[in-house]
């Protein structure tokens, strides 16, 4: 498991085991968002177990399922509200983290044009260039007040067009050893908290 940052708040990344929680809460991450639907991946614990698991560890838990690439608005306007709700810093995953990382590029094309968001995913390993066209999609949607995330769920938070969904590759996509976790302090910027591979 290797959390990447993609924002002052947020780290995408994989599933973690139920174990992994336990280090995410010692690592400083205050809530996880579970973007994995249940029984997709049958090696992988259910949403209830995490959540229970992540009760356990003092961690804010929401489950926010996302099935592809290019999310639905009920899917985003859940991912925004947990992120809105749940203190942060925030763990999001999928199966490898590319869904998770999609969600939240939509949810910032309320704050930051495609090409920043773009390039900000590219510093922290998710490479969603293909997902450009419908970025600024949402971005003059979102501007027009249509987004697909509502007013009501972007004020509680910090969000296309049903086309088949982009390629979205990364290194949290790549096999990781599921054992090994760095998380450290760091001195300015991103919450006090920061994630070195």
């Amino acid at each position: 498991m290797q959390p990447s940052v993609v924002s002052d708040i947020l780290a995408v990344g994989e599933v973690p085991e139920p174990g992994h929680l336990e280090i995410l809460a010692k690592a400083g991450f205050k809530s996880v968002i579970n973007c994995q639907p249940d029984g997709e991946v049958e090696r992988f614990a259910g949403s209830a177990a995490l959540g229970a698991e992540a009760a356990r560890h003092g961690l804010g838990y929401v489950y926010a399922p996302v099935v592809s690439r290019t999310p639905t608005e009920e899917e985003l306007s859940v991912f925004q509200r947990a992120l809105g709700q749940l203190p942060a810093p925030v763990y999001a995953f999928c199966y490898s983290g590319a869904r998770s990382a999609a969600a939240a590029a939509f949810v910032e094309t309320g704050k930051n044009e495609p090409d920043s968001i773009i390039a900000d995913f590219a510093a922290a390993g998710f490479d969603i260039a293909s997902l450009k066209p419908w970025l600024e999609d949402e971005r003059k949607r979102r501007k027009a007040g249509l987004g697909k995330v509502s007013a009501e769920a972007a004020s509680a938070g910090s969000a296309s067009n049903g086309s088949a969904a982009p390629a979205i590759s990364g290194t949290a996509g790549t096999a990781i050893d599921l054992k090994s976790i760095i998380v450290h302090a760091r001195a300015a910027g991103f919450s006090g908290f920061a994630v070195a591979g």
